[in-house]
C-alpha cells in the first residue's frame, strides 16, 4: 500500500493545475491524464478535491482570489492608471492565458461544470466592485459609479477575448487605454 498524500501539499498541487489547465483548457478535462502529466496519482488528486467538478471549482476559486488580490491592489490610486496597469500585466503571456481560462470556465453551462454562482459571479464581478469603489471614492454617485464600473469591466473582458482571438496587441492595447481615458471622465449628471 502506497503512502498517504500530504495534506500541506495542497496549495503547491492547485498552483501546478492552474498552470496544467491554463496550457490544457478543462473542456474534456479527466483526472487521469491530468494526474499523469502532474506526476500524481489520480488517488492524491481525488483526496485533496474529491472529484473533477470540486477541482475545476477549487481552481476558478483560487485564480479568482487571485484576481481579486490584484484589482484591489491596482485601485489603491487613479482608476485610469489602474486600467492601463492592468491591461498591461493581461498582456503577459502567463497572464493571458490564464484569463482564457476563466473565460472557458465562466462561459461553460452551469448544468455541465457545477461551479457555484458565488464563484463564477466574483470572476465576473471582481473588477466592477473594485472600480466602482474607485469611482465612488472619486466623488460619483454609487449607482452610476457602479454602471460605469460594469461598462468597463465588460469592455476589459471583450478586449480580452478579441486579444486571444486575433493576437493583435497594439490595437487592443490602444482600446484598453481608451477605456482608461472614459474612466478618467467623471460621469455627467443626469
Amino acid at each position: 500500500m502506497g503512502r498517504k498524500p500530504n495534506p500541506d501539499r495542497k496549495p503547491e498541487l492547485l498552483a501546478e493545475i492552474v498552470q496544467q489547465l491554463v496550457r490544457t483548457g478543462v473542456g474534456d478535462l479527466s483526472l487521469r491524464p491530468l494526474a499523469t502529466a502532474l506526476g500524481v496519482s489520480t488517488y492524491t488528486l481525488t483526496y485533496h478535491f474529491g472529484s473533477r467538478e470540486q477541482l475545476i471549482s477549487e481552481v476558478v476559486q483560487h485564480i479568482e482570489a487571485e484576481q481579486h488580490r490584484l484589482t484591489t491592489a491596482r485601485f489603491t490610486g487613479d482608476p485610469a492608471q489602474a486600467v492601463r496597469e492592468y491591461w498591461a500585466w493581461l498582456e503577459e503571456p502567463e497572464n493571458l492565458a490564464q484569463m482564457r481560462l476563466v473565460l472557458e470556465v465562466t462561459a461553460l453551462p452551469a448544468e455541465s461544470q457545477p461551479i457555484p454562482a458565488t464563484v463564477r459571479s466574483g470572476l465576473v464581478t471582481a473588477w466592477v466592485e473594485a472600480l466602482a469603489e474607485a469611482l465612488t471614492e472619486r466623488g460619483e454617485d454609487p449607482g452610476t459609479a457602479r454602471v460605469r464600473a460594469s461598462v468597463a469591466a465588460a469592455a476589459l473582458a471583450g478586449l480580452a477575448l478579441d486579444l486571444l482571438a486575433t493576437g493583435d496587441h497594439e490595437r487592443t492595447r490602444a482600446a484598453a487605454h481608451l477605456i482608461a481615458d472614459q474612466v478618467s471622465v467623471p460621469a455627467v449628471p443626469r
